[in-house]
């Protein structure tokens, strides 16, 4: 089980001051009011917490959802919540579930997944196009794995990706 941050802690300070949510996604002050929701990186938040400074936090709706649904199992290692349709500001109530993170991405239609990976892919990428057709033509004049490893700083299993599986 995950040690409560800050954010978890505000969390479980509204539920606990009788912050509610419905099915539809809305978020109901302890008074029975309608609590505002803002807009965050894409997500739906409230502000909670006692008094007015450094005491408040933000509170992702979704994740006060989840509360309500699992429980303190949305604390777990390995858990996280999910956005089933994979829109971020859908928060109802059957649209937030409990997964892996694994299972969270692929609630992301396949072409988002294919630039996702690309992107982290040329993130980490060494060589350029360039860089990969003169390691090819090395190997092909006969440097051995060491010769390349020396040369290229590659670890001699990305050397054979690049030379079997045509990785970059």
């Amino acid at each position: 089980m995950k040690r409560h941050g800050r954010l978890s802690r505000t969390l479980l300070w509204a539920v606990g001051h009788g912050y509610t949510v419905d099915r539809s996604g809305a978020v109901f002050l302890p008074n029975g009011k309608l609590c505002r929701q803002r807009l965050i990186d894409g997500y739906w938040t409230i502000t909670a917490g006692p008094g007015n400074g450094n005491e408040r936090g933000a509170v992702r709706v979704h994740k006060l959802i989840g509360y309500f649904k699992y429980g303190e199992a949305i604390f777990a290692d390995g858990l996280v919540l999910r956005h089933r349709d994979n829109n971020a500001r859908n928060n109802t109530w059957d649209n937030v579930v409990i997964g892996t993170q694994s299972q969270n991405m692929l609630d992301r239609p396949l072409e988002d997944r294919r630039l996702h990976a690309q992107r982290a892919a040329d993130t980490k990428r060494v060589l350029d196009d360039d860089g990969v057709a003169q390691l090819k033509a090395d190997r092909a004049t006969g440097m051995t794995y060491s010769q390349l490893r020396a040369k290229y700083g590659l670890a001699k299993s990305s050397i054979s990706c690049i030379l079997h599986r045509g990785g970059h």
